[in-house]
């Protein structure tokens, strides 16, 4: 089953195992081509996308378990160029 979920006030309510990338940029508050850089960055080991006619879906539970990692390791936080464009 993909994706039949909803943003309602800038949270994402999830009803299935994946997110199209637009949700997930959505969910870092980030664009859709910073995710595109994650995924070229093997460091930052950004869950890896399934594509479906052309398009991409993420893992629920791959980008939940990359999060409890990434606050786990202190050292692992995202650089300035990761969020390129989008302001804190």
């Amino acid at each position: 089953m993909f994706f039949s979920g909803h943003i309602r006030k800038g949270t994402f309510m999830a009803t299935s195992d994946y997110m199209p990338d637009a949700l997930v940029a959505a969910r870092y508050k980030v664009t859709t081509r910073t995710i595109d850089r994650w995924d070229q960055d093997p460091d930052l080991e950004f869950p890896e996308a399934m594509r479906v006619n052309g398009r991409k879906y993420r893992s629920v539970k791959q980008l939940e378990l990359w999060e409890r990692r990434r606050a786990a390791s202190p050292g692992r936080r995202l650089r300035k160029s990761d969020h390129a464009g989008v302001q804190a």
